[in-house]
């Protein structure tokens, strides 16, 4: 973990926190979430293949902050992976799913642990469409309160949810699906909102 400069509450387009995937110094990986140079924008990139997942402590709430992060799906049958956040040190909170299968979206879903989570429930079925093999750029604004938060891809609005609730200062990266799929992240960001 880098963490830049002093922690005001005043807005700053220079992030608090910045993880450039080039080591996972600061992280927990009880799973084999390693780093690649053969992806990222530029590389490395964490990777988080199927199941596997590694998390960090960020010091502070993500309420009023904006996170910004890249994502790419790897190909596989199941190609999902997931960005948590919010979380307590087990994984109780929120993520973001991103799903590359026919049919299917992306959206916010509540977490009870770093291996289990509902469904997303956002956004509508016409938003959070992503693709395997491409990078996308994520930003997630959340309000002071937790009252709104909006999520967007490559700059484009994607959906928004009302009652956020934090419950720590923890993000993870994770791979998803069981034993298939996954995905690479690179330039995690948290800035005091808005960007």
């Amino acid at each position: 973990m880098q963490v830049i400069g002093a922690i005001s509450s005043a807005v700053s387009t220079r992030p608090f926190y910045f993880k450039d995937a080039s080591t996972l110094s600061g992280w927990t990986s009880t799973t084999s979430v390693t780093t690649t140079v053969l992806q990222g924008r530029p590389g490395p990139a964490i990777v988080a293949q199927g199941g596997q997942y590694a998390y960090t402590n960020v010091t502070q709430s993500c309420l009023g902050k904006t996170v910004s992060f890249d994502i790419k799906l790897i190909e596989s049958g199941a190609p999902l992976a997931n960005f948590y956040f919010g979380c307590d040190i087990n994984g109780r909170g929120q993520m973001i799913r991103f799903d590359g299968r026919t049919a299917s979206y992306s959206g916010f879903a509540a977490t009870r642990s770093w291996t289990s989570w509902d469904a997303p429930s956002y956004p509508t079925v016409s938003q959070g469409l992503v693709t395997t093999g491409v990078w996308y750029n994520v930003r997630i604004t959340i309000d002071k309160t937790g009252t709104d938060i909006e999520w967007y891809l490559n700059d484009v609005w994607q959906g928004s949810m009302i009652g956020f609730v934090s419950n720590g200062n923890y993000i993870a990266v994770h791979g998803d699906g069981a034993g298939t799929g996954g995905g690479y992240f690179d330039n995690i960001k948290f800035f005091y909102r808005d960007l």
